[in-house]
């Protein structure tokens, strides 16, 4: 990366084409100042999205064995050919729509077996008077965990006192766009951050048990082929933090014997 053009997956979890739609688009404009830039919208209010039964059948032996066919497979393939995504919300009460949650509850799979580790992304929320704040640590918090290897956020609301689009939500989007362009373009040099490497390493250790592998084969199988390896894929990790990631993966070592 830079490719030819960056490719974005843009997920909009809002039943509605407006406030959130708006600072997505703002943020596509300032990409397209920046360079080549395709962006992708996929609304997910209009997809066949199914809510997860909590069989754990993707978790024990992968998103494959899934029993729900819909558009989920169709989505990820998206996000997967995309050098990032935004995840874009409403606040509904002090969290994501219905429809941004169906889908991250789907993901659980993805969770234990990070599969967006090379790639970067951005958390986005509109709000009618608060609310942005835990709506945006979560969104960035489940970003993380699903291995995206920086996440931006930005968040505000959607409209001004007037009852026009906030102008200054939109001076903020355009900072943040920034900002996720710089991510993208240096994009497999960025160093994963320490939680990142630590979350690898603790997965690791705990999947590669006997115990695990009879629960969950899936992850077993996946974190064997990652033994000796410092993160799951090739990254830049400075000495210090290497050093840390080690005496930290030990100390967690010891205290899980006396649990």
């Amino acid at each position: 990366m830079p490719k030819e053009a960056l490719t974005i997956a843009a997920l909009i979890g809002s039943p509605r084409h407006q406030n959130t739609l708006h600072v997505v688009e703002v943020i596509e404009d300032e990409l397209k100042k920046l360079g080549p830039v395709k962006m992708e919208y996929i609304f997910l209010a209009e997809r066949n999205i199914e809510p997860c039964r909590g069989c754990m059948a993707c978790m024990a032996n992968g998103w494959e064995c899934c029993p729900l066919r819909d558009d989920m497979q169709d989505i990820l393939d998206t996000m997967g050919r995309s050098d990032g995504m935004v995840l874009a919300s409403p606040v509904y009460i002090f969290h994501v729509t219905s429809q941004t949650k169906k889908f991250l509850d789907r993901l659980p799979s993805f969770c234990h077996r990070p599969a967006f580790l090379t790639k970067h992304a951005m958390a986005v929320s509109t709000t009618g008077i608060f609310g942005t704040g835990p709506t945006l640590k979560y969104m960035s918090n489940t970003l993380g965990v699903l291995g995206f290897r920086t996440v931006v956020s930005v968040g505000g609301k959607g409209l001004d006192d007037g009852g026009g689009f906030n102008k200054k939500l939109e001076a903020k989007a355009r900072v943040a766009a920034r900002r996720f362009h710089r991510n993208l373009s240096r994009g497999d040099s960025i160093q994963p951050s320490f939680g990142s490497i630590m979350q690898f390493r603790m997965q690791r250790m705990v999947c590669t048990s006997e115990r695990a592998g009879a629960i969950f084969p899936a992850d077993h199988e996946h974190f064997i082929k990652l033994k000796g390896r410092p993160y799951g894929v090739d990254a830049p990790i400075d000495p210090f933090t290497r050093a840390a990631a080690w005496i930290g993966e030990r100390l967690m070592a010891v205290i899980t014997r006396f649990l």
